[in-house]
Parts: structure tokens; C-alpha cells; sequence
């Protein structure tokens, strides 16, 4: 399974460099500018409460596909096992989709944060906890891919990682497109006679917009939130 990097048009890119306002202000004119050039998408925004990936991919999927593809889907702990179970077989593969998978697992033992640049991407790689908005979870590191597997299978754990939108675009049969602020670029993942779209906000571009300040992980980097086409929205 491919990913794919789709520039987005340059208006748009440097729109968002030279907004103005508030981050809220800016946030909401570049996601709108996304959404039109995506054929007039609607912003929708996801609560979840520790399970948002899964509500916004529920979310996209009741908007995009017929009853009969979405029924055994949606629902956040039905997406979420359904999701940990694909991920745990991958894990006992060797094929090329699973060995990318299980290196993507691996970066998340030693979560990796990123800091963008507007020439050059530098990366740099931290430990730190898996988090969950349930009480009466102990938030905790994980250094196996067994304990990570058991870990975010428990409902209200936040999750991160390209391997999730890998396991929806294979499980549903859609091509998945993840659009970060203030990203130049849509990412997209697999293939499918439907795309769903996901958004989310990575962290703040500084005032020159020349880094990304440094941040402890918190639910602003780990939320997603759902792009649905207008003409297609269900309740």
C-alpha cells in the first residue's frame, strides 16, 4: 500500500502562511480552502472522548458508503477492535504491507514527533505514554508490540501513526485522505472506489512560520475530525 503526498494548490499553501488572526481564525480559512479544492467538503466536528479516529472514520464512512459496506464499521469500539485485530495479524505477516506496518508499530514504541521546517523536515524521537480520557487507565509505556496491541485496544486510548489509516483504507476498501493544518499537501493512503477525508491539527507553527515549537504529546496532536462531501452527509 502506497501513500501518497498530493500538493495542494499554492494559494492555498501560502494563504495559511500569511493569515491572520487568532489560531482558530486561521485554522477554520485553511481547512475551508481545503475543503472547497476537495470538491466542496463540510467540516464535522468529532467529540470522541479517546475514540475520535475511530468516530471520524465512522463518521466519513456513514457519508460516503451505502448501508450494506457500513453496517459491521461503524461504531467507535466496533472500528477500534475491528481495526487492533487487523493490526495484530499484520504483526504475524511477511509481506511487504505488513512489514511497513509493523516498522510504523515500532516508531510508535518510541513515539516520533516532527518538526517542520519550511525547506527541510527534521525528526526527532521521544518515548512517552500511551494516554486514555477513560478513568482508571493507567497511562503507560509500551516496549512490545504485544503491549502495544492490548494497550490501544482498550476504548479511549488515543491513537496515532500511518499504520491506523492503513488498516481503515484495507478494512473498509477505501482510499483514505488525512489533511494536517497547515500542511502543502493532502496525504493519501491505499486505494478504493471511495475516498474519505480526515482532519487534524499537528503542532503550532511559530510566529514566522519558519519551525514547529516542541510540544509534550496532548489530544490537539492526537484528534481527528471528519471532511464529508455536503451532497452525501447522513446522519
Amino acid at each position: 500500500m502506497e501513500i501518497q503526498n498530493v500538493p495542494l494548490p499554492e494559494d492555498i499553501v501560502q494563504g495559511a502562511r500569511d493569515a491572520r488572526g487568532n489560531f482558530a481564525t486561521k485554522n477554520a480559512s485553511y481547512r475551508r480552502a481545503v475543503c472547497n479544492h476537495l470538491g466542496g467538503l463540510q467540516w464535522q466536528s468529532i467529540n470522541g472522548a479517546g475514540n475520535c479516529f475511530f468516530a471520524a472514520v465512522s463518521t466519513c464512512l456513514l457519508a460516503n458508503l451505502p448501508p450494506d459496506r457500513t453496517d459491521h464499521l461503524v461504531g467507535e469500539k466496533r472500528l477500534r477492535a475491528l481495526v487492533v485485530e487487523w493490526l495484530e495479524l499484520q504483526t504475524r505477516l511477511d509481506d511487504d504491507l505488513a512489514e511497513r506496518v509493523q516498522v510504523e508499530i515500532d516508531a510508535e514504541l518510541h513515539v516520533r514527533f516532527f518538526y517542520f521546517a519550511q525547506l527541510k523536515r527534521l525528526t526527532l524521537t521521544f518515548q512517552v505514554t500511551l494516554q486514555c480520557s477513560k478513568r482508571g487507565f493507567t497511562d503507560r509505556t509500551s516496549t512490545t508490540r504485544a503491549q502495544y496491541l492490548k494497550a490501544v485496544a482498550v476504548d479511549g486510548v488515543w491513537i496515532q501513526g500511518y499504520h491506523w489509516m492503513r488498516a481503515v483504507s484495507t478494512i473498509a476498501m477505501v482510499r483514505v485522505g488525512l489533511v494536517i493544518y497547515s500542511f502543502d499537501s493532502v496525504i493519501y493512503f491505499g486505494q478504493g472506489d471511495k475516498t474519505i477525508y480526515l482532519y487534524k491539527v499537528w503542532l503550532f507553527l511559530s510566529a514566522d512560520h519558519s519551525f514547529i515549537s516542541f510540544t509534550i504529546q496532548t489530544d490537539v496532536e492526537t484528534h481527528f475530525e471528519a471532511l464529508v462531501p455536503q451532497s452525501l452527509q447522513r446522519a
